[in-house]
């Protein structure tokens, strides 16, 4: 059963069943109404025939108290009684109350006047039965007889009499003893009689008929009362059965499957729920426990690629350390083919600095005699970082000497022997020799002179390399270009190449774009502002300190943050 569906069911069920009990309890109170009805009904009725009787004895004593006083007050009281009675007068408040009791002579009245309403008008209202109602006109009729012989008493106590039509036009002497005669007599007794027995008889018939409605009432409602009883009974074991229906089929089921959430949460997967109670319990019971398979089965296929991992891991590191030691040798492959030491010339001096910024740089240079005359030296630059630039700058390296070979780029066959090349030669054939690969997308610039020691001569190339900075010993601060562009960017480059003499106190300074385009905070180059300023404060130093205090210049340029490598090279002429 799908819990939508039970729980309508159940709860319609206990709504019907709480609302029968109310629904019967509310019968109930309707019946007690109708008792409390009848008895008013009842009450009400023996009223109206207490009236009938009382107005008839009220009559009696008025026209008593007139035969025997004369008074005249009295047979105006006579009047107002049967006036009232017929509803010619308005009833006063409380009639049913002592009333003429406590009326004196002077007219003082109880209680005042109110509507006009006849007695039959009265009995009529109360829904009298045919035959009660016969009584009562019979007894009203029989008592307004009586009143006729009660008004023959009364007129002749004024010397009135019948003429025999009904009508008192015979005048006579008044009769005092005649009225009370009629008054007392044996017929005005018997009238008397015959209206008591008229409204006792009404009375039992009254009283049947009411006490048969007050019974009848009161059975409905104690019917409706003792039916609430077991229909509450009912009520309160269908709640229990729908309790323990609703409790097996979806509190505990519910109760479980948290149960099984809690665990799930604290790492307990391999539990499992019983799949009971409402279907949809049921099936969420089913993917709680396909779940927790699915979770073992994974926590199983994790553990296996976990140690695959650590195997793979090992493995790794194991290349990783290899790799390591085999840039730690490659580092130092790179650093001894920078040289040891500068060569020693006389009148003319080199320094320089190197600093990559990874283990293996993309930057080389070096300076070396060609003959007893000559000295060359380059510095270079290739695309990137890392092993990939390093093994070309390396290659470029080992071109880059000054031994005679065919393959050499510095010399040039001249029949049995060789001739030196000229810097713009060497560009031409490594620009040949190394062009750019379009997968790698990689090249290199590159700076090549060579000094004449006798005439301080110097010709170089600067291919894509940043012109030398010429500083003369006055500190006269000078850049040296020298048109061409990277070596492999062009297949049919045209290398220019300068002169220029030097003379004694001179300097010229190689500097890589890693110093020239190192930015400050805001992103100012090294070259524009900082590099001019640094050389004029060491013109006075050695150019070993020149590069030291060059070096240390752009870190704080940058606050320590290098992004390339940093390489410059210095030659300085001692003598004229």
């Amino acid at each position: 059963m799908i819990i939508k569906r039970a729980f309508i069911i159940t709860f319609v069920l206990l709504a019907l069943l709480i609302t029968a009990p109310v629904g019967v309890l509310w019968l109930s109170s309707i019946e007690n109404e109708h008792v409390a009805e009848a008895e008013i009904r009842r009450y009400k009725s023996f009223k109206l025939a207490d009236e009938l009787r009382q107005s008839s004895d009220d009559l009696t004593r008025m026209a008593r108290t007139y035969a025997a006083t004369g008074n005249p007050v009295y047979r105006e009281y006579f009047q107002e009684i049967l006036d009232i009675r017929d509803g010619i007068r308005g009833r006063p408040v409380d009639y049913d109350r002592a009333y003429w009791d406590l009326v004196n002579l002077n007219g003082q009245r109880p209680s005042p006047e109110g509507k006009a309403q006849s007695l039959l008008d009265h009995m009529r209202e109360m829904h009298f039965t045919d035959e009660e109602f016969a009584i009562l006109e019979l007894a009203k009729k029989e008592s307004d007889e009586l009143v006729k012989l009660e008004d023959q008493a009364m007129f002749a106590m004024v010397g009135r009499f019948d003429d025999g039509s009904g009508s008192y036009s015979v005048i006579r002497d008044p009769d005092p003893e005649l009225a009370r005669q009629l008054l007392h007599g044996e017929q005005y007794h018997q009238a008397k009689a015959e209206i008591m027995a008229d409204i006792n008889a009404f009375f039992d018939r009254v009283e049947a008929r009411t006490s048969r409605e007050v019974r009848m009432a009161q059975a409905s409602e104690k019917y409706y009362h003792n039916l609430a009883w077991p229909l509450g009974l009912l009520a309160i074991a269908v709640s229990v059965l729908a309790y323990l229906f609703l409790r097996h089929n979806a509190v505990e089921p519910i109760q479980q499957l948290s149960d099984h959430a809690a665990a799930l949460s604290e790492g307990e997967y391999q539990q499992y729920v019983e799949a009971r109670g409402f279907n949809e319990v049921k099936e969420l019971s089913k993917t709680f426990n396909q779940m927790s398979e699915a979770i073992v089965d994974d926590i199983e296929q994790r553990n296996v690629i976990l140690e695959e991992l650590k195997v793979a891991k090992d493995a790794a590191l194991n290349a990783y350390d290899k790799i390591k030691a085999n840039l730690a040798a490659a580092a130092k492959i790179q650093k001894s083919l920078l040289p040891d030491k500068m060569p020693d010339f006389p009148g003319v001096r080199f320094s320089f600095a190197y600093a990559p910024c990874d283990d293996l740089a993309g930057d080389m240079l070096n300076v070396f005699p060609l003959d007893d005359s000559h000295i060359a030296l380059y510095i270079l630059d290739v695309s990137g970082h890392g092993v990939q630039a390093f093994l070309l700058a390396s290659t470029l390296s080992q071109l880059l000497t000054p031994v005679k070979t065919p393959n050499s780029v510095l010399w040039e066959e001249a029949g049995d022997d060789y001739k030196m090349a000229s810097p713009a030669s060497v560009a031409k054939v490594l620009n040949e020799r190394f062009p750019m690969d379009p997968d790698t997308n990689q090249y290199f610039t590159i700076h090549y002179g060579v000094l004449d020691t006798r005439s301080l001569e110097y010709t170089f190339i600067s291919a894509g390399y940043p012109g030398p900075m010429h500083i003369s010993g006055a500190g006269k601060q000078e850049i040296l270009s020298a048109r061409g562009a990277g070596i492999g960017l062009l297949v049919d480059s045209v290398f220019e190449q300068k002169t220029v003499n030097l003379t004694a106190g001179d300097r010229l300074l190689l500097c890589c774009d890693g110093i020239l385009e190192t930015g400050d905070e805001n992103g100012e180059p090294f070259r524009d502002r900082q590099l001019s300023a640094c050389l004029d404060a060491a013109l006075d130093m050695t150019i070993e300190d020149c590069m030291e205090h060059l070096i240390r210049s752009v870190k704080e340029w940058s606050h320590g943050d290098q992004e390339d490598d940093i390489s410059a090279l210095m030659m300085q002429i001692d003598r004229a």
